[in-house]
């Protein structure tokens, strides 16, 4: 019987380095692959250069309302409807996020109350001011409320927060 070749820690080296070449090349290739690319415009009655189109960026401004410092009502961010049921003792955020056609305030606070007594409060009030619900906008057992009123969105989260029950409300209001 013939003696196996082996391999030489010197060949051995280097099919190791062949090998870490190729997963760094495949690596790479996925990189580039997952890279956005350029939008090139070309006018071809013309004959001009490909024109590189740049797609604006979205500017928000997020004003965060200092909870610190403020009380009762200041604490409900700018442009959020005064007339929607809050608690502003145990408000944990608020915010108003300012886009170039919308504004979006929103505040979350905790209650006591449960999940489902938070929903009713929140589905009567949608229901009597007259917001049309979204498909899918009334689902109790996800805490979801979503619905419209005069081109504009109100969404409402009631979830688990620690021991509590929170609630999260975002009023969408488009320019």
């Amino acid at each position: 019987m013939p003696p196996q070749p082996t391999l030489s820690p010197r060949s051995s080296q280097t099919i190791i380095l062949i090998v870490a070449l190729f997963i760094i090349l495949l690596i790479i290739a996925f990189a580039m692959s997952t890279l956005p690319k350029k939008n090139m415009d070309v006018n071809n009655q013309n004959g001009t250069q490909p024109v590189q189109t740049v797609q604006k960026q979205l500017q928000v401004e997020v004003k965060k309302t200092d909870l610190a410092q403020s009380q009762g009502t200041n604490r409900i961010p700018a442009g959020f409807p005064s007339n929607i049921p809050i608690d502003t003792a145990n408000i944990y955020d608020s915010y108003t996020a300012v886009y170039p056609t919308a504004t979006q305030a929103t505040v979350s606070y905790l209650t006591d109350k449960s999940i489902a007594d938070a929903y009713e409060v929140y589905h009567a009030y949608m229901k009597k001011e007259g917001y049309v619900f979204r498909p899918n906008g009334e689902d109790m057992k996800k805490g979801i409320l979503y619905g419209t009123l005069s081109n504009n969105d109100l969404s409402i989260l009631i979830t688990t927060k620690d021991t509590k029950t929170s609630v999260q409300i975002s009023f969408f209001k488009r320019k």
